[in-house]
């Protein structure tokens, strides 16, 4: 039994001699900075300003409902008991659209930059696939996972140049 064991082992390190090394094979490999390629792409730029340009609108909007129901208060003041209750429950009317308006809006605008950034992530993703294997890369990682690289291997500005020439 002892025989065999040895045996087993014996033709185990002969071929560990012989064989190859996984490592010892040529791969190319490169990285990106997928944080720096979303902020300059100039899609994300776009789409960016798109979407401040309707968060002001709604933001304007919401000014409009906010000063209808300090206007409302302040006509409150002026107003008998019974005009009071009355005018509350208009504002309590007002107070619950405002807040329904609030979260639809949080709502839609988190959705839209949800769906902006899925798509621009995408752009970025295909352009790094062409780019790999039209250049033979075996491997591309984002740099963020890399604890030691060399700035030689960095394909950041060669994806960005690729992106925003479309």
């Amino acid at each position: 039994m002892k025989n065999k064991i040895l045996l087993v082992l014996l033709i185990l390190f002969v071929m560990g001699l012989f064989a190859k090394p996984v490592f010892a094979a040529d791969v190319k490999i490169g990285y990106l900075d997928v944080a720096k390629v979303f902020d300059e792409y100039k899609e994300t730029k776009k789409q960016d300003a798109s979407l401040e340009k309707e968060a002001k609108s709604k933001q304007a909007e919401r000014d409009k409902m906010v000063s209808e129901i300090t206007r409302l208060r302040d006509e409150m003041e002026l107003l008998s008991e019974k005009g009071k209750k009355d005018k509350q429950v208009v504002i309590d009317e007002k107070v619950k659209k405002l807040q329904e308006f609030d979260n639809t809006s949080r709502n839609e605008l988190r959705k839209e930059r949800d769906e902006m950034v899925a798509g621009i992530l995408k752009d970025i993703d295909e352009a790094v696939q062409g780019y790999g294997k039209k250049q033979g890369y075996d491997l591309v990682l984002n740099d963020k996972v890399i604890v030691y690289k060399k700035d030689a291997l960095d394909i950041t500005a060669d994806i960005l140049k690729i992106l925003n020439s479309k």
